[in-house]
């Protein structure tokens, strides 16, 4: 009961930073750390240096959008299923980001980070895909990013190193920080919609509209969001939807549930998966994989697996899988962070 307190002040903390509410965020923080908390010592750290983070931030609006009243329409570059699109930091550029769901934060190369000469506020370790399931980070703001014609202000962003990303991206940009629109994912038309949310009610979609369309809930921990999805038809599990990743993979755990372990036969393949955290060479492929979502399934004659033991330990809960850019990369798709739900379409 002691822990659940603890770690309860410091998921309300990441879930009012969802909504952008960091006054909350920061008691939420300073009541955690208040607990003298000892079952996580690396998270003790991590919240003392996100409460030096946002103390620094809370002299003015955070990622504040310069007019979020007005819808945009953000053009992108698709490369095998992934979104990028160019963006100005303080006035520089344009940089190459990657769009990507399963990012916390926005974030910026080491490299980019460092010529933009940008202060560095706190530092912290987090958990993430690939590598040791750990990185550590530089925690900072931007005074302005622009994509397109739309522009948010003292924006918090973080660090990474990793040199297999930096070949091709600059920086990554969170659908978290756009989260005070509807965000329309049109990967037919190579474009991102962000829509203001509607001060009243609007008229439903027609019938033919619904008939293509599958609206499911989502659960948000840490700014990542976790979808329902059945893996061979069985009850739905918890998978990371990652617009940032190219494929669906699978947890170990889940490819142990489906027995296939580093003991299986022919299941180890010499395959190097790179995530946010580094590259791994440890990889399983299991065969004949069928992923759903309500009336949506992909079917795989093999799916990798990959360790996600370290972020199902810092959500706290399991995470069976990634849901990538394979399943949904043909289709339209929202998400609405206020009423947590994902449209498929």
């Amino acid at each position: 009961p002691e822990r659940i307190e603890e770690d309860n002040y410091f998921f309300a903390s990441e879930a009012y930073g969802a909504t952008k509410n960091f006054p909350m965020q920061v008691e939420s923080l300073e009541k955690y750390l208040a607990l003298k908390p000892k079952f996580n010592t690396e998270r003790v750290e991590n919240a003392k240096a996100l409460l030096t983070f946002f103390q620094h931030l809370q002299k003015e609006p955070v990622a504040a959008i310069a007019d979020a009243e007005r819808a945009y329409e953000i053009p992108f570059q698709p490369f095998y299923g992934l979104m990028l699109v160019e963006g100005h930091v303080n006035g520089q550029g344009p940089f190459r980001f990657l769009v990507d769901s399963g990012a916390t934060s926005t974030v910026l190369s080491n490299d980019l980070f460092n010529s933009l000469k940008i202060p560095v506020l706190s530092t912290a370790v987090v958990s993430c895909v690939g590598g040791t399931g750990k990185t550590g980070t530089k925690l900072a703001k931007v005074e302005k990013l622009k994509v397109g014609e739309l522009e948010i202000s003292n924006l918090p962003i973080s660090s990474f190193d990793n040199a297999i990303f930096a070949e091709l991206i600059d920086g990554v940009l969170s659908t978290a920080d756009l989260a005070d629109f509807l965000i329309t994912l049109d990967y037919p038309d190579r474009r991102i919609l962000l829509t203001p949310r509607p001060s009243k009610r609007v008229a439903k979609p027609s019938t033919d509209v619904l008939a293509s369309r599958v609206e499911i809930p989502f659960r948000i921990l840490g700014n990542l969001i976790l979808a329902p999805i059945s893996v061979n038809h069985q009850p739905a599990q918890s998978f990371l939807f990652v617009t940032g990743a190219v494929t669906s993979t699978l947890s170990k755990r889940q490819a142990g549930f489906l027995g296939v372990r580093h003991d299986t036969p022919n299941a180890s393949v010499d395959i190097q998966f790179a995530g946010a955290c580094g590259v791994t060479q440890s990889v399983l492929s299991v065969d004949r994989v069928d992923l759903s979502l309500q009336s949506l399934k992909v079917p795989y004659a093999k799916i990798l697996a990959v360790e996600l033991k370290e972020i199902s330990k810092e959500l706290r809960t399991e995470v069976s899988g990634i849901l990538g850019g394979d399943f949904y990369s043909q289709r339209k798709v929202t998400i609405d962070y206020r009423n947590v739900k994902l449209i498929f379409e």
